[in-house]
């Protein structure tokens, strides 16, 4: 954890210098080290590392030092981490940044993470359903507005997964091409990490929304 939080603020510091906040601080280490993060997508991603990230490490070491479970903020994490490499690594192998000794650096975050993740889902707890939830799963849909909100949240994710997923691939149809011409012309950014977040939102997110 001392690794990561350490991270989160140095990532915090990049986005931050990306940014015009501040300047000097990681000039040299942007253009000798790891470029990518000066992308529209490597800041986005300094900023969620440096601001959510930062925020669960201290989460989770309160919890350790009060003696507290943090397996559901450690599930968070490491799925954040998890998605965030699953995009970010192929995206600086394949895109225009090319490989270089920096992104070595990197591979902690695809090894640990996971690691994590696999053990906190072995220590899923044995929650005893009570009668009242028993009887719920049999009550209508339409008393059940929570899960009717979530039923209409997974379709909506599940078409646009499907739009954007299309647009990035070439689709010639007239709703891509308008999405991506005026909601979403982030999409056509030359980096390659939009690209492979839609695809992953296309083969990896729909699955489960469905």
């Amino acid at each position: 954890m001392a690794m990561g939080c350490f991270a989160s603020v140095v990532d915090l510091i990049i986005a931050l210098e990306n940014d015009g906040v501040i300047e000097g601080f990681m000039t040299f280490y942007l253009k000798s080290g790891e470029a990518y993060l000066k992308s529209a997508y490597g800041t986005v991603l300094c900023y969620w590392d440096g601001i959510a990230h930062y925020a669960m490490y201290l989460m989770m070491l309160s919890a350790l030092s009060w003696g507290d479970n943090f397996r559901e903020i450690g599930l968070y994490w490491a799925g954040s981490i998890s998605h965030s490499m699953i995009v970010f690594m192929p995206g600086n192998v394949l895109g225009k940044y090319g490989v270089k000794w920096s992104l070595m650096l990197n591979v902690p975050y695809m090894i640990f993470p996971f690691m994590a993740g696999a053990r906190f889902l072995m220590e899923r707890p044995k929650l005893a359903i009570s009668s009242t939830e028993a009887q719920s799963s049999h009550v209508s849909i339409w008393r059940r507005p929570l899960d009717f909100f979530f039923i209409l949240f997974n379709i909506a994710a599940s078409l646009i997964a499907l739009l954007r997923g299309f647009a990035v691939l070439g689709c010639k149809m007239d709703l891509t091409k308008d999405y991506i011409e005026f909601y979403e012309p982030y999409l056509l950014d030359n980096g390659i990490y939009p690209k492979i977040q839609m695809l992953v939102y296309l083969f990896y997110f729909l699955p489960f929304y469905i």
